[in-house]
């Protein structure tokens, strides 16, 4: 059962220092940020709240043509020991991302960009307490890069015990953030450990992690894949790849893949009998490819997954067959940082690394249902396999590392 607790956050000071210097959700931002934040609290530029609240956070965007709104709330969250863990993660984690964080972390002793963990609300009754909250002047209110985050301070103390009570019995699923999970568990065993024989106390703020939670069917949660870019594998040819690729899927062309996105996204929406599939695209004019796996393999027979559920997604599919097997690859080359697998946010973004890579592998989006049956399953995807969109805007409220104080 997650516990929750109210905390102190971190939050920017407008009139000192303009939002977009400090909000801006794009790569690399949330660790500049914590590296900044020492002397950003120093100068009075972030202020830590007097007194311990809640946080309200709503994102405003557009997507497909249609405008969303994504609704949470960010609270300390406890965290467990290991084998107690309440809040599961649907992604196999990095061992040197794990430890890039827990460096950053270590050195900055702020956390910065909260992780977005999925409960279950299907009566909507954590949504009903809080809204309430929205209709109130916001402690922040910026638009970025073409999405408002909204930011409301909660400190009624009733609001949050019921908030708090219908928690208990809920799990979490981890959306985003895995990677800062594993890292603050890490510092918090490495704190309690250096206070021995006492350790941490019991409600030390090294023992919480303050995260996003969203309901898994708020109509706001947008989910989205993370394409993959291949370079520096020895005796890669397209040709090869195909002709290996036919022993388990259909191969048919995608006219115009290896340059227009939609035309590979309009290729993954409509994929006869619901089989998973997936797009290849090469350099060079060798063009784009549908992917759809043959209704006579197996994938979990083969390897590609703990179970027959995560086995026949679309990125179990990709590490366990395509890389694996047709390409001979070891998870440390996949999977591992440095290995021959890069990251594209997009299908347009992947499409433009072409020049510099030898194939890149477009995915459909996962849906929240897939993130929340993975963990019922107690299996887990590869690395970076979904992420929530729009991100969080890092820094909006960060939550200060500090063994002395106490949230309870």
């Amino acid at each position: 059962m997650p516990e929750i607790a109210s905390f102190r956050g971190v939050l920017l000071d407008r009139e000192r220092l303009d939002p977009a210097r400090v909000l801006w959700p794009r790569p690399g931002v949330a660790e500049a940020t914590a590296r900044a934040g020492a002397d950003w609290l120093a100068a009075g530029v972030l202020v830590r709240d007097p007194y311990k609240a809640i946080y309200r956070y709503s994102q405003h965007f557009t997507a497909q043509g249609r405008p969303l709104v994504r609704r949470g709330v960010v609270a300390a969250v406890r965290l467990m020991a290991s084998g107690e863990a309440r809040i599961l993660s649907p992604e196999r984690t990095r061992r040197e991302q794990v430890e890039a964080q827990l460096a950053l972390l270590d050195e900055t002793r702020l956390a910065v960009a909260p992780p977005i963990a999925l409960h279950a609300d299907p009566s909507g009754e954590v949504e009903r307490l809080l809204r309430p909250v929205d209709g109130k002047p916001p402690t922040i209110d910026v638009t970025l890069d073409g999405v408002r985050h909204v930011l409301h301070r909660v400190a009624d103390a009733e609001l949050f015990g019921k908030l708090r009570r219908v928690m208990v019995p809920r799990q979490l699923v981890l959306a985003d953030g895995h990677h800062r999970l594993a890292a603050a568990l890490a510092l918090r065993d490495r704190l309690d450990v250096a206070r021995a024989p006492a350790g941490l106390s019991p409600y030390a703020s090294p023992q919480y992690l303050p995260m996003f939670l969203c309901a898994g069917a708020d109509p706001g949660l947008v989910v989205r894949a993370s394409h993959r870019v291949l370079a520096g594998v020895e005796g890669f040819t397209a040709a090869g790849f195909l002709q290996r690729a036919r022993e388990y899927f259909l191969v048919e062309e995608v006219a115009g893949g290896d340059r227009d996105a939609a035309a590979v996204e309009r290729a993954l929406e409509d994929v006869p009998g619901h089989q998973p599939a997936l797009v290849v695209a090469f350099p060079g004019g060798a063009g784009a490819w549908r992917l759809v796996l043959d209704a006579h393999v197996n994938p979990h027979a083969l390897g590609a997954g703990a179970t027959p559920m995560v086995a026949r997604l679309p990125v179990s599919i990709l590490h366990g067959l395509l890389f694996e097997r047709v390409l001979g690859l070891a998870p440390a080359a996949h999977e591992g940082v440095g290995g021959h697998v890069r990251y594209a946010a997009d299908a347009a973004a992947a499409l433009a690394e072409l020049p510099r890579a030898q194939a890149v592998f477009i995915l459909p989006p996962p849906t929240a249902d897939t993130l929340l049956n993975v963990t019922a399953l107690g299996d887990a995807m590869p690395p970076r396999s979904a992420y929530p969109w729009p991100p969080l805007a890092p820094g909006i409220v960060s939550h200060l590392v500090d063994p002395d104080e106490d949230l309870a």
